[in-house]
């Protein structure tokens, strides 16, 4: 018997789950493959920037400061140079990979 889909998705990191929520919200049949099974949880995609949770709640995918841990700016150094931006009124989540899909509802295509 052959699987019918409307979107095939390869890997689930960040933009192939973020694409697969948003074909499903358009009433598309999608799948989802990536060499792990869920939920993933590996370093990727920890720090979600104020665009990233922006992007997400147009998804429906709600994240607050229960699912991580808010923070206000970034800071980048070596052991020459540092380099850091405030985010001002804006605010991040450092949470885990895996806790994005949860927040969706447990399925990332559901």
């Amino acid at each position: 018997m052959a699987a019918e889909f409307d979107v095939f998705v390869v890997g689930g990191g960040p933009a192939g789950l973020a694409a697969a929520i948003a074909a499903r919200k358009a009433g598309l049949e999608v799948v989802v493959a990536d060499v792990f099974e869920p939920p993933i949880d590996k370093a990727c995609g920890e720090g979600l920037l104020p665009a990233t949770l922006h992007a997400l709640k147009r998804l429906d995918v709600r994240l607050d400061s229960g699912d991580g841990y808010p923070f206000h700016g970034i800071r980048f150094a070596d052991h020459q140079f540092v380099v850091e931006a405030s985010f001002n009124d804006l605010r991040a989540l450092g949470a885990l990979r895996c806790a994005v899909p949860l927040a969706h509802g447990g399925d990332p295509v559901a």
